[in-house]
């Protein structure tokens, strides 16, 4: 895959897509392996699911509360943006 294919629209929002499924993927195997998992009562593992779950919690807060600000593309050197 080139620069030039993850830089079109299409394949950044099947890379958005996709991250989303992911995360869907991820909630989905942390309720699986607390509610079936056979080690699910031990401390240790409990320990883990709740640090990463929280920290999961804190990124995705802090991903999803930020407003979208409007893209800057850096201009090109010598170009002040006039007509040629």
């Amino acid at each position: 895959m080139s620069r030039h294919d993850l830089s079109s629209c299409s394949s950044t929002r099947l890379l958005i897509r996709l991250h989303y499924l992911n995360l869907a993927v991820w909630v989905g195997a942390t309720a699986h392996g607390l509610g079936a998992g056979t080690d699910a009562a031990s401390g240790w593992l409990l320990a883990l699911y709740v640090t990463a779950t929280a920290g999961l919690a804190v990124l995705a807060a802090r991903r999803f509360s930020r407003a979208r600000a409007p893209v800057s593309r850096p201009r090109r050197p010598g170009f002040e943006g006039g007509e040629a």
